[in-house]
């Protein structure tokens, strides 16, 4: 289990409601005096894992690059033979050049 999954553990036993924001945070609820500094500073600490481990249980596939959270909902193959990941759900099936192929045409798809 990671740091970050026994954090999110850990607070839930202790009644603490744990949910990922679409801004890229975690917000938390919990009763008067069950958090403490320390938990708040963990969640500070370990934010990008933290969120991670809640998208995931939304069946998010996420990837965590350094301390930024990347939300990855599918692959493109661009006819060029590139492959790339994108968070836009709504081009989801469809080719979609990538950058690459992009500045080569012009911009134009």
């Amino acid at each position: 289990m990671t740091a970050a999954a026994q954090l999110v553990a850990t607070l839930r036993a202790a009644g603490v409601h744990l949910e990922p924001t679409a801004s890229g945070r975690v917000r938390y609820s919990a009763p008067r005096g069950v958090l403490t500094a320390e938990d708040v500073e963990a969640l500070r600490r370990h934010r990008a894992a933290v969120l991670a481990e809640l998208y995931d249980e939304r069946g998010y596939r996420t990837e965590l690059a350094g301390d930024t959270l990347i939300l990855v909902h599918h692959e493109h193959r661009c006819p060029c033979g590139r492959h790339f990941k994108c968070t836009a759900p709504t081009c989801a099936g469809r080719t979609i050049p990538c950058a690459v192929c992009r500045i080569e045409w012009g911009g134009g798809e």
